[in-house]
């Protein structure tokens, strides 16, 4: 998406690929993509995504949901939590998610993200530690995750599969 002047980049990062379902949480998730635009699941609610011939179906058994219901979503849908961050099969992600089913009728989970909430993630699980001795390698490959994202940040997009990275998970 054509984000204009100024603003700062989205990231979509691969975090699933292949996948028959996804358990999602956050709180008060929203979605968007097809006619179930600016649906709201309640606060802890937990859903399951599954592919089924072609569409989404979702799932939810929380009790602030009420009974468990299914129903099929046309794709890509988009998941937001008003706080920001949206749990994944279990793994935190700031941003949010967008699931997709691929050709081969399974489902695809990218986390849009913005480039400043990505690299507190993935910085430290590249460096392997955060201490204070390593700050100078820190910016460095803090640097080289941005300069690396950046120039490749469209290369999937055709494939409907993005670039992969370790995660936009912080602590």
């Amino acid at each position: 998406p054509d984000q204009g002047a100024g603003a700062e980049p989205e990231l979509r990062v691969a975090v699933f690929v292949d996948l028959e379902s996804v358990r999602i949480t956050g709180h008060l998730l929203e979605l968007s993509g097809g006619p179930q635009d600016g649906s709201l699941l309640a606060p802890g609610d937990d859903v399951t995504l599954t592919a089924s011939d072609g569409s989404i179906q979702i799932a939810s058994a929380s009790a602030a949901a009420g009974p468990a219901r299914a129903r099929p979503l046309t794709g890509p849908l988009t998941l937001h939590s008003l706080a920001g961050v949206v749990t994944l099969n279990g793994a935190a992600y700031h941003g949010a998610a967008e699931v997709r089913v691929i050709a081969r009728g399974r489902l695809t989970v990218v986390n849009r993200v913005p480039i400043e909430d990505y690299l507190p993630g993935v910085v430290p699980n590249e460096i392997g530690c955060e201490r204070e001795e390593m700050l100078e390698a820190m910016k460095a490959q803090a640097i080289a995750a941005r300069t690396y994202a950046l120039a490749n940040r469209n290369r999937y997009a055709d494939a409907g599969i993005y670039g992969r990275a370790a995660a936009s998970r912080r602590s």
